[in-house]
């Protein structure tokens, strides 16, 4: 019984390491929407703000990863 729990432990722990590490600007973008929710929670920011800001950093998500996406793409260009 043991055995078969360590094994079932393994691939799940693996299973979780292969997803979370698909998509890092998922993982950024997710990274930067705790901290803001945090932000607001410690600093009392009213809910109909919350929603705007948090409105306003789903908008520009794929901005923020074509910034990363270019940064990359400069860093590959002679000079």
């Amino acid at each position: 019984a043991s055995l078969s729990a360590s094994v079932w432990a393994y691939v799940i722990g693996a299973v979780c390491g292969i997803v979370s590490t698909m998509d890092p600007h998922e993982m950024n973008f997710r990274r930067t929407m705790d901290d803001l929710n945090w932000l607001m929670m410690d600093h009392g920011v009213p809910h109909p703000m919350c929603k705007k800001l948090r409105r306003y950093f789903h908008g520009t998500r794929d901005i923020a990863r074509l910034r990363v996406e270019k940064d990359i793409i400069e860093h590959m260009s002679p000079k």
